[in-house]
């Protein structure tokens, strides 16, 4: 997560307890969700249709689509991760992406002509529109696993880059931290 995140003296930890230990996929159950404000008789037809599909593959004895989004152009992919001593897992972070390849764009084109060199005229990117990490899962590479399964759901769409627009209220370690990660 973004430098500063995460630990601090405001945790209940004292300082010189170990770090946890960074997470890695293994540790994360991702979740695919619609955008707040879907009605509940969509959210609900929308699990029909994926358990369908799956039930399908099943029958057929196909893998599975390697991702199943809702349509609609915005989904909210959700990390939850086993905490001690808690039965059910425990929602650790949200991110807010789209998930169909957006129109074309000549400010996107010329941003990769500029930054890789190469002419994409017509380029097909998808956005990352938010990320919140909790608190106490800050400093963990959660960020970093996120980023790799948004690219991963924006490649399954078809989508040649993934984009963002960083706000950080002017401290500049939120952009910093997004920069390092391309």
């Amino acid at each position: 997560a973004p430098p500063g995140g995460g630990g601090g003296s405001d945790d209940g930890k004292k300082s010189d307890d170990p770090p946890p230990p960074p997470l890695e996929h293994a540790d994360v159950e991702w979740r695919l969700r619609p955008p707040r404000g879907t009605k509940w008789t969509k959210r609900l037809s929308l699990k029909f249709a994926a358990n369908a599909i799956r039930w399908d593959c099943v029958r057929k004895g196909a893998d599975p689509p390697p991702v199943l989004c809702p349509k609609g152009g915005q989904a909210v992919l959700e990390a939850y991760a086993k905490v001690p001593g808690k039965l059910r897992k425990k929602k650790i972070a949200r991110f807010g992406i789209t998930t169909q390849r957006g129109p074309p764009s000549p400010v996107i084109d010329a941003a990769v002509l500029d930054i890789y060199g190469v002419d994409f005229a017509g380029v097909g990117a998808a956005a990352i529109v938010y990320m919140f990490v909790e608190p106490e899962f800050r400093g963990r590479g959660l960020g970093d696993l996120a980023l790799e399964a948004i690219g991963a759901i924006h490649a399954a769409q078809g989508c040649d880059f993934t984009v963002l627009v960083a706000d950080d209220d002017g401290s500049g370690k939120l952009v910093g931290w997004y920069e390092e990660r391309g």
